[in-house]
């Protein structure tokens, strides 16, 4: 469905035989779709030992959001969640920390990790993948 005006002419008959013309004019508006743009870690390589990552993305609406750091054998290392309208969940541009911890508060090896990014909201669904390299 394209957004805009519409107009229309329509034509029907009474019982009778009678024409019956009727103009219509119909405001047509799609509903939007969510999308996660501009997302980038920096600074990449990074190292945990004295700089954090900055996971960094925009929302084109308010969303709940969940990232999650997997190490490239797919072991989930950490993983948050944040409400719709909050950072991280907010319209716009979104900044969150990763101190380069794993959920037990060690700091990971040194390697390739994979951060994903996951945005619903009544909308839809949006995902992003960023590589990160950790480096000490």
């Amino acid at each position: 469905v394209c957004n805009g005006k519409k107009e229309g002419k329509y034509e029907s008959y009474y019982p009778n035989g009678n024409l019956h013309v009727t103009q219509n004019n119909i405001t047509v508006l799609s509903q939007p779709n969510l999308t996660l743009d501009r997302y980038l870690v920096g600074p990449n390589p990074f190292n945990p030992n004295n700089e954090v990552a900055h996971i960094q993305f925009q929302l084109s609406e308010s969303a709940n959001t969940c990232i999650s750091i997997y190490s490239l054998n797919g072991k989930s290392l950490w993983r948050n969640s944040f409400l719709e309208n909050e950072e991280g969940g907010r319209t716009g541009f979104n900044n969150i920390l990763w101190s380069g911890k794993d959920s037990f508060g060690s700091l990971v090896p040194n390697g390739p990790y994979i951060a994903y990014i996951v945005a619903t909201n009544s909308h839809g669904k949006a995902v992003a993948k960023i590589k990160i390299l950790v480096l000490k």
